[in-house]
Parts: C-alpha cells; sequence; structure tokens
C-alpha cells in the first residue's frame, strides 16, 4: 500500500459552500427628466427616486448621517395619518390635495393655538378698543370720533382719554404684529410635526416660536423690503399713467406676489430647516428655481388667501352690524345696552384673532408638503421638543403662555383703559 505520493502530483481543491447570489442592483434613475440639484453638495436617492438625500437645510449634521427614514412614525389615532417622507417632486395637483390632508390632519391643534391667539389679541388690542368705544360714547357717534382724530374737532372730548387711547393704542400695534407672527410659526410648526410625525400642540410650537421668533422676523423685513419696493415702483407707473386706484392695487398685488414668490419657503426654512433667515431666502430662491410652478402656487395661495380672508372680515362686520341694528344695539343708550354692545365688539375682536393662525396654517399648508416631500428634512422642529431629560439633570419645564415683556404690554394697555375710563 503506497503511503505517499507524488508532491508534484494534482490534488483536488476544497469545495466551497454555496453562496446566495448577490441583490440585482436597483434600476438607475431615469435619464429623461432628472431632479435639479438644489444644492451642490447634495447627493440624490440611489433607490433611484430622484430625491435630494441630503439635509437641505441642514446646519451641523453632515450630509451622509441624515438619510431618509424608510418609515415615519404614525400620529395619534384621532389624526389622519399624512406624515410625509420624500419620495419625488410633487406635481401641483398633489401638492393642493396634500396640502388639504395636511390642514386637515393638524386641524384640532391648529384650533387650539388660534384660540390661545384670540384671547392674547383680545388682551393687547382690548383695552385700546374699550377707550375708542367710551369716546364714541361720550361724542354721541363714530363719525365725531373719526372727525376727531382726521383733525375736525366736531365735539369737546376729555383730553386725558384722548391722551390714553393713543397710549393704548401704540402698545397694541406692537403686541398685533408680534402675536401675528408668532400666531403664524406656531402654524407652520404644528403643520410641520403633521407632516414629520411629531407630536407638537400649543406648549411645543410656543417653544419653537421662542426660538426662532427674531430670525422669522429679519427674513420677512428683508422679503418685504422687495414687496415695498416693487408697490411703490407699480403704484407710481400705473396711478400715474391711468389714474385708475384699482387697476393699480390689482397690478401692485400680483407684481409684488411674482416678486416675492422666489422667498414662498422662507419659513419652512427656517422653522423646519434650522437655518437663520438669510440662508433661508437664499435656499428658498434654489426650491423655487427647481420647481417653479410649485413655488408660484404657494405665491397664489397667499395672496388669493388674503383676499378671502379680507372679505370674510367685511361679510363678518356687516353681519354684527345688521344684528346689532335689530337687536337696538349701541353705544349710546342705556348702561345695559352699551356694555353689551361692548362685549360683542370683544367678542368680534377675538374672533379675529382666531382667524389669523387659521388662515397662517391654509397658507403654510402647501409650503411645508413641498418642502417636505423635496427634501426629507424636518430636524428643525426638533427644538420644539426640548432638550432630552437627562440633558440638564431634568426635563425641559413647558414654555410660558406670555412672556414678560408681552405681560407688561397687556397690564400698560389695562392701565390706560383703567385710567381713561372714568374721565370720559
Amino acid at each position: 500500500m503506497e503511503q505517499g505520493g507524488d508532491p508534484g502530483a494534482e490534488t483536488t481543491p476544497p469545495v466551497e459552500p454555496d453562496r446566495p447570489d448577490p441583490p440585482p442592483a436597483s434600476d438607475p434613475p431615469p435619464a429623461s427628466d432628472p431632479l435639479p440639484i438644489l444644492v451642490p453638495s447634495a447627493q440624490t436617492d440611489p433607490s433611484g427616486s430622484g430625491v435630494l438625500a441630503g439635509p437641505l437645510f441642514a446646519t451641523a449634521a453632515p450630509l451622509a448621517a441624515a438619510a431618509i427614514p424608510a418609515a415615519v412614525p404614525a400620529l395619534e389615532p384621532s389624526a389622519v395619518h399624512v406624515a410625509l417622507a420624500a419620495t419625488r417632486p410633487p406635481r401641483v395637483g398633489e401638492t393642493v390635495s396634500g396640502a388639504l390632508d395636511l390642514a386637515l390632519a393638524a386641524s384640532r391643534r391648529v384650533r387650539r393655538a388660534s384660540i390661545y391667539v384670540g384671547i392674547v389679541t383680545l388682551a393687547l388690542a382690548g383695552p385700546a378698543v374699550i377707550l375708542f368705544l367710551a369716546l364714541v360714547r361720550d361724542l354721541g357717534s363714530f363719525d365725531e370720533v373719526i372727525a376727531l382724530f382726521s383733525g375736525e374737532q366736531v365735539g369737546a372730548a376729555n383730553e386725558r382719554t384722548i391722551s390714553l387711547f393713543g397710549i393704548a393704542s401704540f402698545l397694541a400695534a406692537f403686541g398685533l404684529i408680534a402675536i401675528t407672527l408668532e400666531g403664524q410659526i406656531m402654524a407652520t410648526a404644528i403643520l410641520g410635526g403633521a407632516a414629520s410625525g411629531r407630536r407638537i400642540g400649543l406648549r411645543r410650537s410656543l417653544r419653537l416660536s421662542r426660538a426662532v421668533f427674531w430670525k422669522v422676523v429679519w427674513a420677512a423685513f428683508l422679503v418685504g423690503i422687495v414687496s415695498q419696493v416693487v408697490t411703490y415702483a407699480t403704484a407710481a407707473v400705473i396711478g400715474r399713467s391711468t389714474g385708475d386706484s384699482e387697476l393699480a392695487t390689482i397690478v401692485e398685488v400680483a407684481l409684488s406676489g411674482l416678486a416675492t414668490m422666489p422667498f414662498g419657503f422662507y419659513q419652512a426654512g427656517i422653522i423646519l430647516g434650522g437655518v437663520g433667515a438669510w440662508e433661508a431666502i437664499r435656499r428658498s430662491t434654489r426650491i423655487a428655481r427647481a420647481r417653479w410652478r410649485l413655488a408660484l402656487l404657494v405665491a397664489a395661495t397667499g395672496i388669493v388667501l388674503g383676499y378671502i380672508e379680507v372679505f370674510a372680515l367685511g361679510a363678518g362686520l356687516d353681519l354684527v352690524l345688521r344684528f346689532a341694528d335689530a337687536a337696538g344695539l349701541g353705544f349710546n343708550g342705556s348702561e345695559l345696552v352699551a356694555v353689551v354692545s361692548v362685549l360683542i365688539v370683544l367678542a368680534c375682536v377675538v374672533a379675529v384673532g382666531s382667524l389669523i393662525v387659521t388662515i397662517a396654517a391654509l397658507v403654510a399648508a402647501p409650503q411645508i408638503f413641498v418642502f417636505v416631500k423635496m427634501t426629507g428634512y424636518s430636524a428643525g422642529l426638533d427644538r420644539a421638543m426640548g432638550p432630552p431629560a437627562g440633558a440638564m439633570g431634568a426635563a425641559a419645564r413647558p414654555p410660558r403662555l406670555l412672556t414678560w415683556p408681552m405681560v407688561g404690554v397687556i397690564v400698560l394697555g389695562f392701565l390706560c383703559a383703567i385710567a381713561g375710563l372714568p374721565s370720559s
């Protein structure tokens, strides 16, 4: 029996175990309609959807670290499930229906925020309204009060009441500008939470509003400069050439909307994207260049809803006046009738304040839908959730409903009303 063999003889190689075939590569994205790259460093999703895989509005996180999640956490059972993830650039019709679904999903939380803003609006404007109605009762009619402030001294009025009314009006104007912007930020944050699967309600939207308020103010100021320049230029040209004020107004609104159309996504960039004012405006123009039809839709939504808001206020005022006339209400009758009339006017102030958030939510819905669908990024909303429980040793405290400056404005306004009423 052979104990050995030729070392140069051929040996049988060992048998390797079977390995599963590698998965087939995904189909490459179609070359017929590539998505414009919004950011030079952005990458497209390798799945072939053509959506940007990197965070368009990221501030510190590297691009590769922000992958689009495979699934979005579900909303609460009572809400409509419209949490979004970036899949492909939406079309115009899809944006309209998706924005309406988004507004419906966040309607309950928007309603709570609108009630809050309405009550704060009453607290800010109430003292000035009360003093104005006291002047109406003192002089006898609205026309005489209007003539008084236009420079025509029709009737004798208490100088102290007039001075305190001026102070209360200034405080009210200052506070109403702030609460209007805060209401817009809250509406955008709530709808952004519905789009990204985050539970953002009144308190959390207030926390985010306090964090980004001055950024939004600065961005709105920059966009407002462009709008005002276009408005004044249009009024000068159209007004001098035709003399038709109504035509000039229509052209002003249209051209102003077109001029500010590229900036329609700046609030989403600040609130959802987490960047500053100038960077949000710059990147908003890139989204508008990539999908100008969607930018036009966002701009047109704001213009149309602005007109609807004006018409709604006019119709509501006409309805209230008809009701007051039929019920015999007024400010020149008995004290009971005057008090009831004042209460109705104050209730109307609350309704107008609540309408601010409702309209802001409808305006923001298409902007947020397009932003999330095209970028898949909403980490800026994490600031609404507060720091984690162990970050500073304890969970984040809920934000105050009113900041101390706002409390000071409200208190000063009511002091003016209290000091002015006995003199009226």
